[in-house]
């Protein structure tokens, strides 16, 4: 299992194909919302929640498609997946437990149960446990990608050791000033898909800034707890340098991405894989490797001198100035 750390918005979609394109990997995208994703599509819930408290995702909502162009519900993989690992109760159980033990404030009643090793807290285990095994088995891939993305349900992986799954992980970080402007353009009116924003730009960049750093820290905790097993990478140098950072992926991986350098290199199509969730790019009919965009402009200034009053840190930290 690869596991991708990060915010929203920071290219995990884009990193999630590319890794997903070398030999016995697949792309998955964000595992976490399955359970919910399905639930959706059988009309069990109404839509998914706020996804980075920017909106609601409805039901026919292009987001609930597998990148393979089917609706997850229909999808063949996710199907057998479903049969194998989600049948009867067990979906809507995992729906509730991953909200349960791997929500935002979900740490300490995830370490209650760790500590005292609850039945139901066994129980979720052995459910992604047994969701990783299925897809490995649908596919025939031996190595997932899960760009969940949440530290806080990455702290669960290394207790599936014992359940022959075994997790790296690679923090995905972008500049925090790029970050808070592409959630300015989603509230941009000039930007052909937005909505009104909730409050004034000084307290979107402070919720948001504050996001970017609680996240981020997080996620590098994990290079404390787990150095043979975290790698970080910066969004912008993997638009920059696609080969180098893919080399360096590979070392730490123990992948071969020769064929993906040679796709990004010529222009060629990657595979879309299944995944759940991600960006509009997953279902992009003939995926081939565009160079992300650092961002539409910067925000401005006074926002991003205060971004910087209160994370400016961690921005350094990160090697960006």
């Amino acid at each position: 299992m690869i596991y991708v750390l990060g915010t929203g918005r920071c290219g995990s979609t884009v990193l999630d194909l590319l890794l997903g394109s070398a030999p016995g990997v697949v792309s998955v995208g964000e595992l976490w919302y399955l359970p919910s994703v399905l639930r959706v599509s059988i009309g069990e819930l109404p839509g998914l929640p706020a996804l980075l408290a920017l909106e609601p995702v409805p039901k026919d909502s292009p987001k609930l498609l597998c990148s393979c162009g089917e609706p997850v519900v229909n999808c063949p993989v996710w199907t057998e997946v479903r049969r194998r690992s989600l049948a009867g109760d067990r979906l809507r159980e995992l729906d509730l437990d991953n909200r349960y033990y791997e929500g935002f404030f979900s740490m300490p009643i995830a370490g209650t149960g760790w500590v005292f090793r609850t039945g139901r807290f066994e129980r979720h285990l052995d459910s992604m446990a047994e969701v990783a095994h299925a897809i490995a088995q649908t596919t025939g891939k031996s190595t997932i990608v899960d760009s969940s993305k949440f530290p806080w349900r990455a702290w669960l992986f290394p207790l599936l050791l014992g359940r022959k799954v075994e997790v790296k992980f690679v923090h995905l970080v972008r500049n925090g000033e790029t970050f808070l402007q592409s959630i300015q353009n989603h509230f941009d009116p000039n930007e052909p898909v937005s909505r009104p924003a909730p409050w004034p730009g000084w307290a979107l960049t402070l919720f948001y800034g504050a996001q970017w750093v609680h996240t981020n820290l997080l996620s590098s905790c994990f290079g404390f707890l787990f150095p043979d097993r975290y790698l970080l990478v910066r969004f912008e140098d993997l638009s920059a340098e696609p080969a180098k950072t893919l080399d360096a992926l590979a070392r730490f991986l123990g992948l071969d991405v020769s064929d993906v350098r040679r796709r990004v290199e010529q222009g060629l199509p990657l595979s879309t894989g299944h995944v759940v969730l991600g960006n509009r790019s997953k279902i992009t009919p003939v995926l081939r490797w565009t160079p992300p965009g650092l961002g539409n402009g910067a925000a401005p200034s006074h926002r991003n001198r205060l971004f910087r009053a209160f994370a400016g840190w961690l921005q350094r930290y990160y090697g960006y100035r």
